[in-house]
């Protein structure tokens, strides 16, 4: 009877432990979610956040988020978007998904270049939409510090996206250090590179580390967002 008790108290123990679990992780409850509607969404999507640990924990950590949605481009309303965060939901059009599968987008590439996840680079760079703790309030009285901000906010977000593929590529190159031609060749076949390539230019200039990483110094926030308020509106917000 004792051993019986046991077993019954065990038993409910794990299974509100599970039950815990199940509540903290909205990623995967996310992601489940979204096979139920789109499985091929959820195949992309699902692989690029498993090849990023850090992405899919620092989404983890977001208690706004609430899912994905897969939208036809022709049904994002007024936004110029092809993928943006709407009420704590990473929302991105089918199309926009099809050509983020294109890996190699310049032809040549040297042996060793590892060619970017770009699904990676847009839902790490939405997750930290959905975060939003740095995002300017709407209500600031003086309209040219709120669209200041606002852009500091979105190059913020091209660091934190391009440092999360960083990552991913360290890691498919065995955890070895970067060579320099393999981060060069990375940006070159970044489909949002045309971001970088401009900062490099500004004043002050956007500096890399030697492995590859953004710092978010304030130098090379202002780069970035000279590079952004010189650039046509990009498909992602």
């Amino acid at each position: 009877m004792k051993l019986s008790l046991k077993r019954t108290v065990g038993a409910l123990l794990l299974f509100g432990y599970l039950q815990a679990a199940w509540a903290a992780d909205n990623v995967e409850r996310a992601l489940l979610e979204l096979k139920s509607r789109n499985p091929e969404a959820h195949a992309q999507i699902a692989e690029a956040l498993n090849q990023s640990p850090a992405t899919r924990n620092y989404l983890q950590q977001v208690p706004t988020f609430s899912g994905f949605e897969i939208i036809n481009v022709a049904d994002r309303g007024n936004t110029p978007y092809a993928a943006f965060v709407k009420d704590g939901k990473i929302v991105i059009s089918k199309e926009l998904l099809t050509d983020l599968k294109k890996r190699e987008l310049m032809h040549h590439a040297p042996p060793g270049t590892i060619f970017p996840n770009q699904t990676l680079f847009v839902v790490s760079h939405l997750a930290y939409h959905v975060k939003g703790d740095r995002l300017p309030s709407s209500r600031m009285p003086n309209r040219d510090e709120f669209i200041r901000q606002r852009i500091a906010f979105e190059a913020k977000a091209y660091i934190h996206s391009w440092n999360a593929l960083i990552d991913w590529v360290i890691s498919q190159n065995a955890g070895k250090p970067l060579e320099v031609f393999q981060v060069g060749e990375l940006l070159l076949q970044t489909r949002y590179r045309g971001i970088y390539n401009r900062a490099f230019n500004e004043t002050p200039k956007l500096k890399m580390e030697d492995s590859g990483h953004i710092r978010e110094t304030p130098d090379n926030v202002e780069a970035i967002s000279g590079a952004i308020a010189k650039s046509p509106i990009s498909d992602i917000e």
